[in-house]
């Protein structure tokens, strides 16, 4: 049994050193003001992202083709599937809520 396992000493676990500040940290200057971006120039920016991200996106093309059902018909799909749970969800509603009815008028 040459190597046994050492355990720590949860005292002697050495802790960092709290950290230094710098000398050379920037000042609340008129100039460093000036330098922060303005709402407009972040609200730009945001447009400018936003733009180049949507320019990404694989969007559908709009006519039928042979592999592709088309905008209208895969949008229907959709509907019909927001459709169907709705009215699923609603049942659960409306069965919950009367099973509520009778629970508070029984007790």
């Amino acid at each position: 049994m040459g190597s046994q396992l050492k355990l720590m000493d949860p005292v002697a676990v050495p802790q960092e050193e709290p950290k230094k500040e710098t000398q050379n940290a920037p000042k609340n200057t008129k100039k460093n003001a000036a330098a922060k971006k303005s709402g407009g120039q972040k609200f730009k920016r945001l447009l400018k992202e936003m733009v180049s991200e949507l320019k990404k996106v694989a969007w559908p093309k709009w006519k039928k083709s042979k592999n592709n059902p088309g905008v209208f018909d895969q949008t229907g799909v959709v509907l019909m599937v927001v459709l169907f749970f709705t009215v699923i969800v609603s049942l659960f509603d409306l069965g919950l809520g009367q099973l509520l009815k009778l629970l508070v008028a029984g007790a």
